[in-house]
């Protein structure tokens, strides 16, 4: 008798990739749908649970674009390329303290004035 290789059926290949669409196409899935939010282009919304489940699947989304991960609803946690994080830290500010400033720096910063425009808002100070 040869031998036989028993696989469940739904285990007997891989879930099909995910094209970059707001439905999840497999019923592997639990047929959630990945939520667009309307304020952050194209940020896929994905349950805790289904990312631990196909981890590597959404690492590699993570690449082309942001895939939150949700709990109970809620973002909890967004995963980004690691070209991403660092475009963004190259993006972080400076904080400078009094000592950082030059005497020029601060002559200039008190020759500074408000636009003309500003005005309308006068009427917010005590």
């Amino acid at each position: 008798m040869g031998s036989a290789t028993l696989t469940h059926p739904t285990l007997a290949s891989a879930p099909p990739a995910i094209p970059n669409t707001t439905r999840l196409p497999h019923p592997y899935f639990m047929d959630y749908t990945a939520l667009m939010d309307s304020t952050q282009n194209s940020l896929l919304k994905i349950p805790a649970g289904e990312f631990q489940r196909h981890i590597g699947r959404y690492q590699d989304m993570a690449l082309t674009q942001p895939v939150a991960v949700t709990r109970n609803g809620r973002e909890r946690t967004v995963l980004i390329s690691a070209e991403e994080y660092h475009r963004l830290k190259r993006r972080d500010r400076q904080v400078l303290t009094l000592a950082d400033f030059t005497a020029d720096d601060i002559a200039a910063l008190e020759q500074t004035r408000a636009p003309e425009s500003s005005k309308s808002f006068d009427q917010e100070l005590p």
